[in-house]
């Protein structure tokens, strides 16, 4: 009955009592350290944008360059992701030392995941199930860390990566605060996931991830142990995906007209094959190769596009050894018109392979250039049908003159 009593006053006096207290503290003292109440990444907290993560611990990163008294956060987020938060911090420096004027700071959350859940109609996510998510989060965060190390260390040119200033990983004496602090890009390109992009654009692309498939086979395999299968990241989003495909095909009965209504449940029926009984991973040992390094979550979101130029490929936690079409599979699925898809998927394809036996030359070739076509047939339904769910929710709530206009041709002509 005591310990009852005291978990009882904990949660409903001093609890509220010490939130409250450091609120007042912060807002006197931004530089005031963190006490840590939450122990997980998918609960509220006070540090940055509801995150562990506290102007503190940002700047003892920089080596313990006070922020000053008007430093300004902007949540840039904007639903970009479900694996972060991302904050726009503006410093105050008290010293002109050479240190950026502005920044962006990516920190591990499930935050993001669940606002977006609530959006798609899973707001009630099990707490085991988020415990479970906590720690994948965890791995993924790290091996985006491990990711950007190699590649700033290798400096490949066809593989352009943001400037990194500092990395926090997950460890065992740190299990709640872990970020990466990168440049702050202007006047990026906002390109919505029912907009295409020419071939132009996305042909760096395609080298890019052909060009980073090649360290795959050129480096010490030790080197990529970091790298799992895309089985270790497929399970943790697959029921947050059936549960956005559900939601997609509701608003899209409810909007499209009737003639297309037939048209939506043959689609949905095919989304449901793809999404439950077709395993992405399983694609390279149908086509009879070994599984090849990947980025593995190549699309939009995920690169950096400045005045139609590529400055920048992110989001790393993904890579894995898979199926090459993983990547040029989604990019050209997510990015381009029908139009320019059949007309210029041989090229595409072809770019992609001449730049990958470039890269690794002296090194044994993994597949051919009719495997790399196989995997694409097989892996562009399943791309497709990942696509939909996340551009009809992203269009949830847009006026229904633009849906019409816009959303609804790009799905029918395009996917």
């Amino acid at each position: 009955m005591l310990s009852l009593l005291i978990i009882s006053v904990y949660t409903e006096f001093i609890r509220p009592f010490i939130i409250s207290l450091y609120r007042i503290l912060y807002s006197l003292d931004q530089k005031v350290t963190f006490l840590s109440i939450n122990m997980s990444l998918h609960e509220l907290s006070d540090g940055i944008l509801g995150t562990n993560v506290s102007l503190k611990d940002i700047e003892e990163a920089f080596g313990g360059a006070e922020f000053g008294e008007n430093v300004k956060v902007t949540n840039i987020s904007d639903m970009k992701g479900f694996m972060s938060r991302i904050a726009l911090i503006e410093p105050d420096w008290k010293i002109d030392t050479g240190l950026p004027k502005k920044f962006a700071v990516k920190i591990a959350s499930q935050l993001a995941l669940m606002e977006i859940s609530k959006i798609s109609g899973k707001a009630d996510l099990e707490e085991e199930k988020l415990k479970k998510l906590d720690e994948n989060f965890k791995v993924l965060n790290n091996r985006e860390v491990d990711v950007y190390n190699l590649l700033t260390e290798l400096k490949i040119q066809e593989i352009p990566i943001i400037k990194i200033y500092a990395t926090r990983k997950f460890s065992e004496s740190n299990t709640l605060k872990a970020f990466i602090i990168s440049e702050y890009v202007e006047n990026l390109s906002n390109i919505k996931m029912y907009e295409t992009i020419g071939c132009e654009t996305i042909l760096p692309i395609i080298r890019g991830a052909a060009a980073f498939s090649a360290i795959g086979e050129t480096i010490d395999i030790n080197r990529l142990n970091f790298a799992g299968g895309f089985d270790c990241f497929q399970p943790m989003i697959s029921d947050f995906v059936e549960k956005t495909a559900e939601n997609a095909f509701k608003i899209m009965r409810r909007h499209f007209s009737e003639i297309y209504q037939n048209k939506i449940e043959d689609l949905a029926k095919i989304t449901d094959l793809y999404l439950n009984k077709v395993k992405i991973s399983e694609i390279v040992n149908i086509v009879d190769h070994e599984p090849v390094l990947t980025h593995s979550d190549l699309w939009p979101s995920n690169v950096m596009i400045v005045e139609n130029k590529l400055h920048a490929i992110i989001d790393w936690q993904a890579v894995s050894f898979g199926s090459p079409a993983q990547d040029i599979g989604l990019l050209i699925a997510s990015c381009l018109s029908t139009k320019d898809r059949r007309e210029k998927l041989d090229f595409l394809l072809e770019e992609y392979y001449n730049t990958f036996l470039k890269k690794i030359e002296g090194h044994e070739v993994p597949y051919s250039f009719e495997q790399l076509k196989q995997n694409y047939q097989l892996m562009f339904p399943a791309l497709a049908c990942m696509i939909l769910p996340w551009i009809m929710q992203s269009s949830e709530h847009i006026q229904d003159e633009y849906l019409h206009k816009n959303v609804f041709p790009y799905i029918f002509e395009n996917i």
